[in-house]
């Protein structure tokens, strides 16, 4: 489970993440499923022209405001790691907009409530055999800081995909 806030997604985490499945469990990235859990999305997302950089294709403008979709550029990252469309599932939540359903960091500030997820990795989950045929077993995260060892340790690797 990963949040990819601006930072994150400044930073490739949707890329390094599966680059983290693909070194831990062996996992091809057309065999992962992701979820897109509620954020604040384009309609909401307001942003100045520092932005312009790395977010650019991702900016659009409305009126006088500068709207970013942090949710399409995930995708895209995703996308662009051999993750097929068809198995990235989005909640389509929008985290600003709907003020009684979700917290938002942005609209409250920092005394916000917080949103939880889980994600588990099953017995069932087909593993990918190891070269000398030995089955791979999920290796627990034995903390937040072995998880970012492991994601910032491994490059993506990177596929060109037709839109």
């Amino acid at each position: 489970i990963a949040h990819a806030g601006w930072r994150g997604l400044a930073a490739s985490l949707p890329m390094r993440m599966v680059a983290a499945f693909r070194h831990t469990y062996q996992s091809r990235a057309d065999e992962l499923r992701v979820a897109l859990g509620p954020a604040i999305r384009a309609c909401c997302y307001e942003v100045g022209p520092h932005f312009n950089g790395r977010f650019a294709p991702f900016i659009r403008q409305h009126g006088e405001r500068r709207l970013c979709d942090l949710v399409g550029m995930a995708v895209e990252q995703l996308r662009q790691c051999g993750v097929p469309r068809s198995h990235i599932v989005d909640a389509q939540q929008c985290t600003a907009c709907a003020s009684e359903r979700w917290f938002s960091l942005r609209r409250e500030g920092v005394s916000t409530g917080r949103l939880t997820s889980f994600i588990m990795v099953s017995p069932s989950t087909s593993f990918r055999q190891a070269q000398g045929g030995e089955p791979v077993e999920p290796r627990p995260f034995d903390s937040l800081r072995s998880l970012r060892g492991v994601v910032s340790g491994v490059e993506p690797q990177v596929k060109r995909v037709e839109p």
